[in-house]
């Protein structure tokens, strides 16, 4: 017989398997390397994988640096400390569908005290953080460096901080990037069993080489000619004294080929080892059938169970008597298939009790225990008829649905459905009837916290009489409204160009149904976006900006149904360029009746704030300006001056650059001019 699975001889909690991670890749093992690492480094084509595992106590968060072969000093990659989050609703989002196992790794009831227990407890931090990114994440522990060139070498330095920012301890390691993944497992070995192959491999032991980012195994099967999938749901961790793991989820008599492939910590696997087959035996009889029940019928019996799941089945066996400790007799003429889990039973007729068990029987003719016994006896067997004017409403993200009851006299009930438009199969959301004064149900989805917006779902429900008839179900389609907005940006900020322009930049939203980003401006108002993007564009280059002025930036996001998140916090930039505006032309200064009278040609620039005049005793003397405020006219009158002093005229921009290379000129009469 076939049992589902994959499993080693023991069975330690996950958080224990994980916990073997610390064993196996922090510690040192060499005098080379007498501490545990404080952070790992891994690297795709285009990505640099930042680790924080070996945190001292009392941190609060790190800053990443990095210096590049261009760079003569470490640059910043971090605009804030990378920290854990404290929120728990977005903790929950960010793990995703790894949220579950956490919480059982964990041994916890909620997001909050996942929060709790990832900031307290340094060490199961540390070894989730190997085992999920997502967790990772979460817990403060990763940055992800997507600025990088492949085949480039970078040296990263990681500052971790306390409470008020100070560096507690800093780090560094250089990595050159590429794609490299971790080597294949050796001398894979596969033993058969009774519904079971043993897999077996060997891997080079951790010897405290930073670069051994190795974590765990994927162990992948196929049958004959088919293609290799992956087994094992849970990672197959990296532990010295278990190298091996069972495989029950196959069936006698078949032959399998395995292959096993190393994982690092950021998921990437090894070339596959080499392969190797084996073929099951069954000597294990089935699982009994369970949930035996029955429907009485007029002039019939029909019997249900619940199927089996072993691969291996062949039948079922049927048997009856009219004694609970009498002897049981098999009443099928022929084996009933083992994916048609029920009998009807035509033998039968009013008055007596019977008493029903079945056997399930597989491929290799091993019978199963008895089921349990149940007792039927032929009755009313007419479903009653279906409820009526079904109509349904939504209540924020939750469905209420209301209906009619039908005419029966025998009606005892409702069974309520639902399921997403294409599924086959309804799903019941009611476990016992629903009384029949109860002519309404509200669904408030599976966590009780509403359902998916903007999601069709097919509603049904039916009635139930005293014999547990049930009704055709009566359906309805209601569409539930997307009222939740996305979360916001995780970051933004901007900062000034060499040409005056500003770039704002952002961090993408964890929302899965984002289709586009908002950047707002202050000033004017900031109520109105300047620019939307779309779900894949992370930047924005404000050509628009004045130089000299402060503007104010926050980006958010807009999902599929239009609904926005909330803002970034703002970030606040100064427009400058770095270029002085070119000197004026053809400057002149002229001995008049009430002073100099100094004249240049006007400059065209976009950014001009005016002109400064300067006056010096000789050509090249130190040079008084003696003007009090930036000129916008292109003359200006030296009460002060005198034929035989020296002029210069300066032109000045909105960001404070001033052009001194205008010639000086002497003051001279009109006459001598």
């Amino acid at each position: 017989m076939k049992t589902t699975g994959l499993q080693g001889t023991k069975r330690p909690s996950r958080l224990c398997h994980l916990a073997l991670i610390l064993t196996i890749v922090l510690p040192a093992v060499s005098a080379a390397q007498p501490e545990p690492l404080p952070f790992f480094l891994a690297s795709t084509d285009d990505s640099v994988y930042i680790l924080a595992v070996g945190m001292p106590r009392g941190t609060e968060g790190f800053m990443v640096y990095r210096k590049g072969p261009a760079d003569k000093e470490f640059l910043p990659r971090t605009p804030f400390p990378v920290a854990p989050v404290i929120d728990p609703d977005r903790a929950r989002f960010m793990l995703g569908e790894d949220y579950s196992w956490v919480l059982r790794t964990l041994r916890v009831e909620d997001a909050f005290d996942i929060v709790q227990r990832l900031r307290s407890d340094p060490g199961a931090s540390a070894t989730l953080s190997f085992a999920s990114l997502r967790v990772a994440r979460v817990a403060g522990r990763l940055f992800i460096d997507d600025s990088v060139q492949a085949g480039t070498s970078y040296t990263y330095r990681v500052d971790f901080l306390d409470y008020d920012g100070s560096v507690r301890k800093s780090a560094s390691r250089r990595i050159t990037v590429h794609d490299r993944r971790p080597p294949a497992p050796e001398r894979i070995k596969v033993t058969a069993g009774d519904g079971r192959v043993k897999i077996s491999w060997e891997y080079p032991p951790y010897r405290g080489d930073p670069n051994d980012i190795t974590i765990g195994f994927n162990i992948y099967r196929r049958t004959r000619d088919g293609e290799f999938q992956k087994i094992n749901r849970v990672l197959a961790l990296r532990q010295e004294d278990l190298k091996y793991r069972t495989d029950i989820n196959v069936e006698n008599n078949a032959t399998y080929t395995y292959h096993v492939r190393a994982v690092d910590f950021i998921g990437r696997e090894s070339e596959p080892s080499v392969f190797a087959s084996a073929t099951p035996k069954d000597i294990t009889p089935p699982s009994f059938p369970e949930g035996l029940d029955a429907i009485s019928k007029e002039g019939a019996i029909l019997l249900t169970w619940r199927m089996n799941l072993e691969l291996d089945l062949s039948h079922y066996d049927v048997y009856r008597s009219l004694d609970m400790q009498g002897e049981y007799e098999k009443i099928n003429a022929s084996p009933i298939a083992g994916d048609h889990p029920s009998y009807l039973d035509t033998t039968v007729y009013a008055g007596p009790t019977y008493f029903y068990q079945v056997k399930a029987v597989d491929t290799s003719g091993n019978e199963s225990e008895f089921s349990n016994i149940i007792t039927a006896f032929p009755l009313d067997t007419t479903p009653p008829s279906p409820p009526v004017r079904l109509a349904g409403t939504t209540v924020e993200q939750n469905v209420l649905l209301r209906w009619e009851a039908p005419a029966d006299r025998d009606l005892k009930g409702y069974y309520v459905y639902r399921k997403k438009p294409g599924e086959t199969d309804f799903m019941r959301l009611t476990g016992t009837v629903l009384p029949k004064g109860e002519l309404q149900y509200e669904d408030r989805g599976f966590t009780g916290k509403g359902l998916w917006g903007g999601k069709d779902y097919v509603y049904g429900v039916s009635s139930v009489d005293n014999s547990f008839n049930e009704s055709a179900i009566t359906t309805i389609t209601i569409t539930v409204p997307d009222l939740e907005p996305p979360t916001p940006p995780v970051g933004s900020n901007a900062r000034g160009n060499r040409d005056g322009s500003i770039l704002v930049y952002w961090q993408p939203s964890m929302s899965l149904d984002v289709a586009a980003y908002r950047v707002y401006r202050e000033p004017p108002d900031g109520s109105a976006p300047i620019f939307e993007s779309d779900k894949k564009t992370f930047e924005f280059v404000d050509s628009s900006a004045v130089p000299g002025t402060t503007y104010s930036y926050r980006v958010s996001a807009v999902d599929n149904y239009g609904n926005e998140s909330e803002k970034t916090p703002a970030t606040e930039v100064t427009a400058r360029d770095l270029d002085a505006p070119p000197p004026p032309g053809r400057v002149s200064a002229v001995v008049v009746k009430d002073g100099i009278r100094v004249t240049w040609e006007d400059v065209e620039e976009h950014d001009l704030r005016g002109y400064n005049v300067y006056r010096m005793d000789i050509p090249n003397g130190v040079a008084e300006k003696i003007n009090d405020e930036p000129i916008r006219a292109t003359v200006f009158l030296d009460t002060g001056g005198s034929a035989g002093q020296y002029y210069r005229v300066t032109t000045l921009d909105t960001s404070g650059n001033e052009n001194h290379m205008s010639r000086a000129v002497e003051a001279v009469t009109s006459k001598t001019k």
